[in-house]
């Protein structure tokens, strides 16, 4: 990992008591050892973007993406001016095409950023790209899968029109794909395009494909294409949905009642829990397709919240989790307690790792928003109780934040510098000042990576240790280290 260092007017060493260098940039580079290749992300402004994800380097490719993201979120007439205009979509398709999971998100998430700059190219650049870009949505990866959903919803909502140019792409991709572990997971998450400015458009090709697929696949497939169906009942209505399906032929029409008569919802008076969006979780087989962990958390919401390693994934699979809790049962209860030790033990994990992932979205959102537009003084509220958490994650991302605060507020270390004192004072956590002096006064700052997760600048080696001898923590210039290792407890007297 190359840590982001940031340049000041004056030498660390020569800096006075308590004066903080001035910093200039986020993305100014340490320099590099002889042992590394510079770092595709310090390439020449005019490249030629076109001809650089033509290339078979993996990093060229992602930072290429990257800057053609910030590239369209600077100059909305970008994609106006872009001269090869065609050339530049080839090598997109291609890459949606390539093996590399990062690369594909990479790509798919500049498409759901830069679709708004498209113009009256848009509908003709994406559906170019359709046949590569809707099977993304059964893609193994959750990340790849969720990004490629948000560019189509995206697409759909600035293109309407082209709703029925998606439904061919997908009835094609249906009816002719062998590979059956992809098409069933785009068959349960392609609901989400049922969105509430399309209700009145032409969904009939999608039910054509959808009962087609009941007739012609396995069972568990068909299993799956009649809960989407369903689905889209439940969405269009049933008056409009009746005169879809009297419109097919007599025998998809009872495959889809000889499959659908086993999926119910739960509807009625019944149902205890509040209306909520139509989802997958919102539907079960009566077969039992629906899995329960501990008894009465559906399989898809605690693979959410457990088997993710994405924070904003966790905490929507926390929102229906509470749902759940809050709704739930004698009759639930009792097939709960048998599991309750694991019940426990499973989100006391999912919380201790959570709050750190919170805190690097937000160090995330700051180092992308311009500072004239932050309230630093909430900041500090926020962040500075987080750099005594009791967990040593959460400390070790609060101290990222830190760097970005710091360099932010741009040498201005008053206020934040006050406020470090009185919670040292009112905590009783002394040595806490001195611990965010040596990080400040250390002028390294954390990177975004090109899936948007966040590289801390000091990276511990495990979860321990940061690979610094314990005569060489107790130094000044590795106050922070200690802070975040001990939460204070060791730290030597000044």
């Amino acid at each position: 990992m190359i840590p982001i260092t940031l340049c000041g007017n004056e030498e660390p060493g020569r800096m006075g008591p308590g004066k903080i260098a001035v910093m200039d940039s986020l993305l100014d580079p340490m320099p590099l050892r002889p042992d590394r290749l510079p770092s595709p992300a310090f390439m020449p402004r005019d490249d030629d973007y076109a001809e650089l994800l033509r290339s078979n380097d993996f990093d060229i490719r992602l930072q290429t993406l990257n800057r053609l993201g910030g590239l369209s979120r600077r100059d909305p007439d970008w994609f106006t001016h872009c001269a090869r205009k065609g050339e530049l979509f080839k090598n997109i398709d291609r890459i949606l095409m390539d093996d590399r999971w990062e690369v594909q998100h990479q790509c798919i998430k500049f498409l759901y950023e830069a679709m708004p700059t498209f113009g009256s190219n848009l509908e003709y650049c994406v559906c170019y790209l359709m046949p590569n870009l809707l099977p993304k949505l059964g893609s193994s990866k959750i990340t790849v899968r969720k990004v490629s959903i948000q560019a189509l919803q995206a697409f759909l909502r600035l293109q309407p029109e082209a709703l029925g140019s998606m439904l061919k792409t997908l009835s094609n991709f249906l009816l002719t794909s062998s590979d059956r572990t992809t098409k069933a997971d785009v068959v349960r998450e392609f609901p989400a395009m049922f969105l509430p400015e399309l209700i009145n458009s032409d969904w009939s090709n999608l039910l054509d494909s959808l009962t087609k697929l009941m007739g012609t696949t396995d069972a568990e497939t068909a299993e799956n294409a009649a809960i989407t169906a369903k689905k889209l009942e439940v969405y269009l209505g049933k008056n409009a949905f009746e005169r879809i399906l009297l419109s097919l032929p007599s025998l998809q029409q009872k495959d889809y009642a000889r499959f659908s008569k086993n999926v119910v919802t739960p509807e009625g008076p019944a149902t205890r829990a509040p209306p909520q969006a139509v989802t997958r979780n919102t539907f079960k087989l009566a077969s039992g397709e629906r899995r329960f962990r501990f008894g009465i958390v559906p399989s898809v919401i605690a693979a959410m919240v457990i088997d993710n390693t994405d924070a904003v994934t966790r905490i929507s699979g926390l929102e229906k989790w509470k749902l759940l809790i809050e709704n739930i049962t004698s009759e639930e209860i009792s097939r709960l307690v048998p599991h309750l030790h694991s019940y426990l033990m499973s989100l006391g994990n999912v919380l201790t790792e959570l709050n750190f992932k919170v805190v690097n979205i937000l160090t995330s959102a700051l180092m992308t928003t311009s500072s004239s537009k932050i309230n630093f003084i909430a900041v500090l509220n926020m962040l500075i109780p987080l750099l005594l958490d009791p967990k040593r994650r959460v400390r070790l991302a609060a101290f990222e934040q830190l760097s970005v605060v710091g360099y932010l507020m741009n040498g201005k270390m008053d206020t934040l510098l006050r406020t470090v004192r009185e919670a040292e004072t009112r905590h009783g956590a002394k040595g806490l000042t001195s611990a965010v002096m040596a990080r400040l006064h250390r002028q390294s700052l954390p990177r975004i990576r090109y899936d948007g997760l966040i590289e801390y600048s000091t990276p511990p080696v495990n979860d321990s240790s940061f690979g610094v001898s314990d005569s060489e923590l107790d130094s000044d210039e590795n106050l922070d280290l200690n802070w975040i290792l001990h939460g204070g407890e060791t730290m030597p007297n000044r």
